[in-house]
């Protein structure tokens, strides 16, 4: 299975990039073989996985969780491991003229060097832009954003963590940016982890790191744990309400270490304005302090499957048994 998920760039035509982060760049590709538009994602160079030891990591920690088949993911294409300095100069002395190391989109160079990682595209996008967006202009409805819309995403995000979860995969890095909507609008989540190999977790958006879990900070961010998701599952759902995070004392994040410290002393943020009581409810069952005192997926889907979950702004009941 592993064999046939390797890719190489040669195999792509590289267009314009779709995403950049601390995680690296994304680019919009074209199979050459088949004329099929991918995602290529491409993480920074790292000498963390330059052993076969910690590839075999990679593989197991990043990509195969893609390969189980589970609905609800982004699916897998196929990846490359990262070039150490050694394969570089070695490919380098066997065919120069297939070497793709860079490249350059507008004038910007762009390092291809580290692991590589192909997946379908998803053209709608991440859900991020369309909450922004929706709630920027005061919940206008679209055919892409709305409250039913909204209710189905957050169950088919924490549908698919039970799935993950029971299976004991632990995405690591659960937010808005990581979640796509398909061509029916449904969600899919991205990167499963990713963000465990490439130690990111300081995730900036709108000038603060909005999930750092306490657990994190008492133990500088070295643990993972099923615990870890449903505490940033509550930064989803309250994202999915406002565009702002707000405490209670209405001082100013200028810096990571004041939200860091506010969550580490028990504190968090206060109530959007138009969130559902049901909702909230949620978010503080999920963002405990304590891990172990915090809701399961388990029990999350089956609260959002009730009848006071489904009644959306509407006055009408969503049929989340569908997802």
């Amino acid at each position: 299975i592993i064999n046939d998920t390797f890719v190489e760039l040669e195999d792509y035509d590289l267009k314009e990039v779709i995403g950049i982060g601390s995680f690296g760049f994304v680019l919009r590709a074209i199979e050459k073989e088949t004329g099929k538009e991918v995602a290529l994602k491409a993480l920074p160079q790292t000498d963390r996985l330059n052993t076969k030891k910690d590839q075999a990591n990679f593989f197991l920690k990043a990509i195969a969780p893609r390969l189980l088949g589970l609905p609800g993911i982004v699916k897998l294409i196929g990846f490359r491991f990262p070039l150490t300095k050694e394969i570089r100069e070695d490919l380098a002395k066997k065919d120069p003229t297939k070497l793709k190391f860079s490249t350059i989109i507008k004038g910007k160079k762009f390092d291809l060097t580290g692991a590589i990682i192909v997946t379908e595209l998803m053209k709608n996008g991440s859900v991020s832009a369309f909450v922004r967006d929706y709630l920027k202009n005061g919940g206008k409805v679209t055919n892409k954003i709305n409250p039913t819309i909204r209710c189905k995403i957050i169950f088919g995000v924490a549908a698919t963590m039970k799935r993950f979860h029971k299976k004991n995969i632990i995405h690591g890095d659960l937010k808005l940016e990581k979640i796509f909507l398909d061509d029916n609008m449904e969600p899919r989540i991205a990167y499963f982890g990713i963000n465990k190999v490439t130690n990111i977790d300081m995730n900036m958006h709108f000038g603060v790191p909005i999930a750092i879990k306490p657990e994190f900070i008492m133990n500088g961010g070295k643990s993972y744990s099923t615990e870890n998701d449903v505490f940033d599952f509550a930064f989803l759902i309250y994202k999915m309400f406002t565009n702002s995070i707000e405490f209670a004392d209405k001082k100013p994040i200028r810096y990571p270490h004041h939200f860091m410290m506010k969550i580490d002393r028990g504190l968090r943020p206060k109530r959007p304005k138009f969130i559902p009581d049901p909702y909230w409810e949620l978010i503080q069952k999920c963002w405990k302090q304590e891990p172990a005192e915090r809701i399961t997926f388990e029990e999350i889907t089956e609260e959002l499957k009730s009848d006071i979950f489904a009644i959306n702004e509407f006055g009408m009941k969503t049929d989340l048994d569908q997802l």
